[in-house]
């Protein structure tokens, strides 16, 4: 996988080791704040809850919180969103600085990030009917 590529994705929030990141478009920053950090485990505790690829089974009520929460992450992204000169240069350091096991961390984060995109637009169907 060419981790680069999470640079082309909406900003988002990664942990890697004992640390929370913003990574994404423009963005490439420790994550320190309270509130987003409390919102990013919350999610993170309902995402592990689904782990069924049909996430369909799983009950309304676990979905809908999850995808609350990854939608509020998506917009708290937003807010770290930086552009300055040294956005390539801080998010090639960050990547190249990473382990094995945190690349794998990561990997298996960007795959339940899909899935929160789906259970998103999923929440969005079932609150338009």
């Amino acid at each position: 996988m060419n981790f680069y590529s999470i640079e082309r994705k909406r900003g988002f929030i990664y942990r890697v080791g004992p640390k929370c990141y913003f990574l994404g478009y423009k963005t490439c920053k420790e994550c320190v704040d309270k509130e987003i950090l409390d919102c990013f485990y919350k999610y993170e505790k309902l995402m592990n809850e689904i782990k069924d690829i049909d996430y369909r089974n799983v009950l309304t009520i676990t979905r809908n919180e999850a995808a609350d929460c990854y939608n509020k992450l998506i917009e708290y992204g937003k807010r770290y969103s930086e552009y300055d000169g040294n956005i390539r240069s801080k998010y090639d350091s960050f990547m190249e600085n990473l382990t094995h096991e945190q690349q794998e961390s990561i990997k298996e984060q960007l795959e339940k990030l899909d899935k929160a995109w789906l259970l998103s637009l999923d929440k969005e169907i079932d609150d338009y009917r």
